[in-house]
């Protein structure tokens, strides 16, 4: 029960704090995200959702609400968590090492990541993380 708690605050953190650099990346860039990628209409419509979902569970302390989402997005997060990804991540991580930043860069679009995951791969690339 105390590891499932720890599981859940820590979804929980990891989506607020998505979401707060999600917010600022869009605003930051008028509509492209992270790493001057271009967020699609849905995409960007779907994060302005949750992000109001959330706040709206907060202000009102709707635990259901609340509760909800977060175990949306641990399904989903379930289903990133694999053992093919995981090979790609470490693929792209010794590719930047080899200095084969377009290689891993390719590899890197290939993944269907939630920027939290993707967040842990070298995806930032020549000079800007030191893998």
């Amino acid at each position: 029960m105390k590891n499932k708690k720890f599981y859940v605050l820590s979804v929980f953190l990891a989506l607020v704090i998505t979401t707060a650099l999600v917010s600022a990346g869009v605003q930051a860039h008028r509509g492209r995200g992270f790493f001057n990628k271009t967020i699609d209409e849905q995409t960007l419509t779907e994060l302005k959702a949750k992000q109001q979902t959330l706040q709206t569970a907060l202000d009102n302390n709707d635990y259901q609400a609340w509760y909800d989402l977060m175990m949306a997005d641990i399904q989903k997060l379930e289903n990133q968590i694999t053992q093919e990804n995981f090979d790609k991540l470490v693929q792209i991580r010794q590719l930047v090492s080899d200095g084969k930043y377009e290689e891993a860069r390719v590899l890197q679009e290939g993944l269907d990541l939630r920027p939290g995951l993707m967040m842990m791969a070298p995806h930032h690339f020549k000079g800007m993380m030191a893998w």
